[in-house]
């Protein structure tokens, strides 16, 4: 059974900073990124428990061939997407949306 998946704004915006940046690096590069990340998001609504904890509480998922990874949060019942960023990024840069 599939959970609900709510999107920090900070999230959204992390979307559509490397979809953009993408998308100026190869034409639609940008728009498969976005559908990778949907794909991913289907995946932890599906198995919310199932990926693995970074951090006490916190899960991550990498997105399919881009690099880049869903950080959040869930009680299996609900998920909170916190951050998507590239996997080269600080760890500070997710931790301090906790």
């Amino acid at each position: 059974m599939s959970v609900p998946v709510h999107i920090r704004l900070m999230a959204r915006a992390d979307i559509r900073s490397a979809s953009e940046y993408l998308n100026r690096q190869q034409s639609n590069l940008g728009d498969r990124f976005e559908n990778e990340v949907l794909d991913s998001l289907t995946r932890i609504s599906d198995m919310p428990l199932a990926f693995g904890e970074v951090d006490p509480g916190i899960r991550a998922v990498g997105v399919n061939r881009f690099g880049y990874v869903i950080y959040y949060r869930t009680d299996g019942t609900e998920v909170e997407v916190l951050a998507i960023l590239h996997e080269a990024s600080d760890d500070r840069a997710w931790k301090d949306r906790v």
